[in-house]
């Protein structure tokens, strides 16, 4: 738990401490996203919503899944996430974040291998899809955070909504 917070505190020190030029082009690439999304935005409700996502991929007899449950309550998310290669270790955790319009911002604690790993995980909520903010890693104190978010882009495969059981 102490992990979480710190990774938590991490995050926010992260985003509040970008330069005023970062936020302007974050600003701009937000704009830019959300005139190219305009008839494809999704609703997101301000009450508690459980979505499901999914992501099949590589060969279709043996995927490599990720799966995403997430429960959007007001501007917080919460919800577990995995990615199950096939014939190879999952990794397995829980998500705890927040909402900024369409984009979920959160935290990925996770074990793989045997051993605990932190994340900060960006994603786009578009339509039916989930997207992920991609871009270099680099570890602050534990976390594994986005070296240049400003440079990052939602441009991984995409996750597609699912029924969740």
């Amino acid at each position: 738990m102490k992990n979480l917070f710190s990774a938590l505190f991490i995050l926010v020190s992260i985003i509040a401490c970008q330069s005023g030029a970062d936020q302007q082009t974050a600003a701009q690439d937000a704009t830019g996203v959300e005139a190219a999304q305009q008839n494809t935005r999704v609703n997101i409700p301000e009450t508690n919503d459980v979505m499901c996502f999914q992501l099949k991929d590589g060969n279709a007899a043996h995927p490599d899944v990720t799966t995403v449950r997430i429960a959007i309550q007001g501007d917080r998310v919460s919800g577990k996430m995995s990615w199950e290669p096939y014939e190879k270790h999952a990794a397995q955790g829980t998500l705890q974040g927040a909402k900024y319009g369409d984009t979920l911002r959160m935290i990925y604690s996770y074990t793989i291998e045997g051993a605990d790993q932190v994340e900060s995980l960006e994603f786009l909520l578009n339509g039916d899809k989930l997207i992920k903010k991609e871009g270099e890693l680099h570890e602050i104190d534990g976390v594994l955070v986005l070296k240049d978010p400003a440079s990052a882009t939602f441009s991984g495969k995409p996750l597609t909504r699912i029924a969740c059981n």
